[in-house]
């Protein structure tokens, strides 16, 4: 799984009690959990650990939980362009990026 965020965790926040989502909640972990470290401009979770001195922070995790919960709230949306940005998630992720040049 990933070292962001734990299934169990993620289905409390989505307040989903049942397992019949579990395989396409993990996806979504996935999906967050790249987005934010892209976002952030790491490419793995050591390298994050290496810089926070071994834990992640938890805006992150937060940040990847606010993702996941985005999509899995409008998994049936059509539409061609994102209709908005998440400010919360931008200013949760923002002070971890790696501003390195």
């Amino acid at each position: 799984m990933s070292d962001l965020i734990t299934l169990e965790i993620t289905k409390k926040h989505l307040r989903v009690i049942h397992d019949r989502d579990d395989e396409y909640i993990e996806l979504l972990i996935k999906a967050a959990t790249r987005n934010v470290l892209d976002f952030i401009d790491f490419l793995d979770w050591d390298a994050v650990k290496d810089k926070y001195k071994g834990e992640i922070p938890e805006n992150l995790s937060v940040a990847a939980l606010l993702i996941i919960s985005d999509m899995y709230q409008n998994r049936a949306s059509q539409t061609e362009v994102n209709l908005y940005v998440n400010r919360a998630c931008e200013n949760l992720m923002f002070p971890s990026r790696n501003m390195g040049v």
